[in-house]
């Protein structure tokens, strides 16, 4: 690919490449009509990008149409797919009734692809021009949709703005064009790279350099972690249906007090199973996550500050707790315990 370009994965990443997964192969002929739009994308794109024999002499053309011409076509994509919109705005609502979450209601939404045929989206999420908040959504096999991770703050998961930001900081794109067109003047390729909540990372490649970028806060990775091996989210997760109940907290920074890197303190035993014993601990004990993410190349601590109950289509209850990361994450109990260990302050 040349030029500058957006693509995306969701799935887990085996040896150095990323492997396609397959496309939503739904009753409703969601992956023919998601397939349409992205054709018509592309088309579009071609028909945009300007040839050397039309630029004018001494002009200097850009190496892809803007960002928004694109992300206009990307989210026809993801709203060609019947019920994805409706999904969302059902999620939304029913999160809205946690303060943290009361201005979602009627927020501009941004929904861009984490994957190829459209199998999986992050939703961004604005109320004037001021990013507030995120969701993962997956694709099923049925052609429903699995709401994978969730949270609020101004750095949501793959912010473009914050992407630009890590880069200009680090000398890989110069400074000058503003965050909303700067791929457009630029002739970076970019990747959204997202497995689970622990894994998700931009590459991005720059005049034949790559550089691993962490989705949530910009901070520059390892190159060799695109060698490690994760596992997708779907594992860990069905479907949602109802928000039961919610807590938050003030989360204390991990590195302030670091009782986690003591070995005589004991981490929280991760085979407890019932919810309302975790949620008991969440309220009543000032506690940190700690994972080795990558091929345990990268030490990660988040501190815990609340949880969300929910049920799922079976009625069975399914826990998400609320990391802290330049804002708030929510991400499911069962993915957390098969990577990492839970600490509590003594």
């Amino acid at each position: 690919m040349s030029g500058s370009g957006i693509s995306g994965y969701f799935m887990p990443i085996i040896g150095s490449e990323p492997i396609s997964p397959s496309p939503v192969d739904g009753s409703s002929g969601n992956a023919i009509e998601a397939e349409d739009a992205i054709e018509a994308r592309d088309a579009l794109i071609a028909s945009a990008s300007p040839s050397a024999d039309s630029a004018a002499p001494g002009a200097v053309a850009p190496s892809s149409p803007s960002s928004e011409l694109i992300d206009e076509y990307v989210q026809a994509g993801a709203l060609a797919i019947p019920g994805f919109n409706e999904q969302v705005e059902e999620w939304m609502n029913k999160l809205s009734q946690e303060p943290e979450f009361k201005d979602w209601p009627g927020a501009d939404r941004e929904v861009l692809p984490l994957g190829p045929g459209l199998h999986g989206w992050v939703v961004l999420l604005s109320v004037n021009s001021e990013e507030i908040g995120y969701m993962v959504v997956g694709a099923t096999e049925d052609g429903g949709f699995r709401l994978l991770e969730y949270g609020s703050g101004s750095k949501p998961l793959y912010s473009m703005e914050a992407l630009y930001e890590t880069l200009v900081r680090n000398d890989i794109v110069e400074q000058g064009s503003s965050s909303e067109d700067w791929l457009a003047f630029t002739n970076v390729e970019l990747e959204r790279i997202y497995a689970n909540g622990l894994q998700a990372i931009w590459k991005v490649t720059q005049d034949g350099e790559q550089y691993i970028v962490d989705a949530k806060t910009g901070e520059l990775l390892p190159p060799g972690i695109l060698g490690t091996e994760i596992t997708e989210m779907e594992a860990f997760l069905p479907p949602l249906s109802e928000l039961i109940s919610g807590f938050s907290k003030p989360a204390a920074a991990p590195f302030a007090f670091a009782y986690w890197m003591n070995p005589q303190y004991h981490a929280f035993d991760v085979q407890v199973e019932d919810s309302a014993e975790w949620m008991t601990s969440v309220r009543a004990e000032e506690m940190t996550y700690v994972v080795k993410r990558f091929a345990e190349q990268v030490l990660s601590p988040y501190a815990l500050g609340g949880y969300h109950l929910w049920k799922g289509a079976d009625e069975e209850e399914i826990l998400f707790l609320s990391l802290d990361q330049d804002g708030s994450r929510y991400l499911p109990l069962s993915l957390l315990k098969a990577y990492g260990q839970f600490y509590t302050a003594p």
